[in-house]
């Protein structure tokens, strides 16, 4: 195959990337999660009450979704921890939600949230 043949599927991967919010992520057996972002930000004057969400797509036997996602700095460090937990019938998708509070300062160094590996 030519090397050119690749470049349509390299620029949607490459516009996907830049609309910040869209991971797709195969996750803990049978899950596939998506679009990972905080929706809603409380504000405090040192702590913020933060709202994350994700989309997943349940493909297991059971209706029990367990996930963790991550906040992840500029440099690759993993800064919070949230747990998303719900039911969701196989073969279906929902949002999940779950609320964390942080401290403002950690919540401004945040450029990406993702899939806990």
């Amino acid at each position: 195959m030519k090397k050119w043949m690749y470049l349509p599927g390299l620029f949607v991967l490459s516009i996907g990337l830049m609309l910040g919010g869209f991971t797709r992520v195969a996750g803990a057996e049978g899950l596939v999660v998506t679009n990972i972002q905080p929706i809603y930000v409380e504000k405090g004057e040192q702590n913020f009450l933060v709202t994350v969400k994700a989309h997943v797509t349940n493909n297991n036997t059971t209706d029990n979704v367990n996930i963790e996602v991550i906040a992840v700095d500029a440099e690759g460090f993993q800064l919070q921890t949230v747990k998303l937990t719900g039911q969701i019938e196989t073969g279906k998708t929902k949002v999940l939600l779950e609320r964390v509070k942080m401290a403002k300062q950690t919540f401004e160094q945040i450029t990406k949230w993702e899939l806990k590996p």
